[in-house]
């Protein structure tokens, strides 16, 4: 599996990725995460120019799944039930989803690429300089 910052013109992957999530949701009972078009192709420009949206290919079938991960407090969480363990610093991980397809690394086949995503993430030059507008 292949990680790497997504370009305007995985736009079309990355959307049609979002359409078969959004198909897989309601087929299996979640109708309502994602809804009205979320998230849109205006919101995911914003990720990929602000370097937050990455897309995942394997050496078959290209770009089979998509992410936006950043580092810095993220709105999603300035209220959150009981506390923060510290005041450190933390990355997020939104908008997670395959098309099916991915080949994903041995060992993690069960789990589909979140295991894959969140390595990735965890990489000291991600952590350190993913956010650009924090």
């Amino acid at each position: 599996m292949n990680i790497r910052p997504a370009q305007f013109t995985d736009m079309p992957d990355i959307m049609g990725i979002f359409d078969h999530a959004r198909k897989f949701m309601r087929e299996n009972g979640n109708p309502y995460q994602w809804t009205d078009g979320y998230p849109s192709e205006e919101l995911m420009e914003t990720e990929i120019r602000q370097g937050h949206c990455f897309v995942c290919e394997n050496e078959t079938d290209g770009v089979v799944a998509t992410f936006c991960f950043s580092v810095g407090n993220d709105p999603t969480y300035s209220h959150i039930e009981g506390k923060w363990l510290n005041e450190a610093p933390y990355g997020v991980i939104h908008r997670l989803a395959s098309n099916e397809r991915p080949k994903v690394s041995p060992g993690n086949a069960s789990h589909g690429v979140l295991p894959d995503t969140t390595i990735y993430a965890q990489t000291p030059t991600l952590t350190t300089s993913s956010c650009k507008t924090c």
